[in-house]
């Protein structure tokens, strides 16, 4: 190799899906000169990407059910606050039944003695 010619450590996604072993999600790594080649991914037998997104789902398990927790106590009291308005309208609605200007005509009543 001439000293002008340049070398990268990772070989270029067409370089990798035209080698014949390796997949479009492998990587085929080298650290330079007298380096080891090094596969990850699904070339190397274990699909490492599957593996963490595993890992990641049982970690953020807690956090996605209390979200899913305060949904659903949002939507209930949402629903009882609907409720208690309902109640607080027939409540006044029950008082102004009571008012008896609402069935008798007031009257006056004058006296000249």
């Amino acid at each position: 190799m001439s000293s002008s010619s340049t070398t990268s450590s990772v070989l270029t996604g067409s370089a990798i899906t035209t080698s014949g072993g390796l997949t479009s999600g492998s990587t085929l790594t080298n650290s330079g000169s007298g380096g080891q080649l090094q596969l990850t991914g699904l070339a190397s037998g274990i699909n490492t990407n599957e593996l963490i997104q595993a890992e990641l789902a049982v970690q953020e398990l807690p956090l996605t059910n209390m979200q899913d927790t305060i949904t659903a106590l949002t939507h209930e009291n949402s629903t009882l606050t609907n409720i208690q308005g309902g109640i607080e309208t027939a409540s006044l609605d029950a008082l102004d039944l009571g008012e008896p200007s609402l069935f008798f005509q007031s009257q006056t009543v004058s006296s000249a003695l």
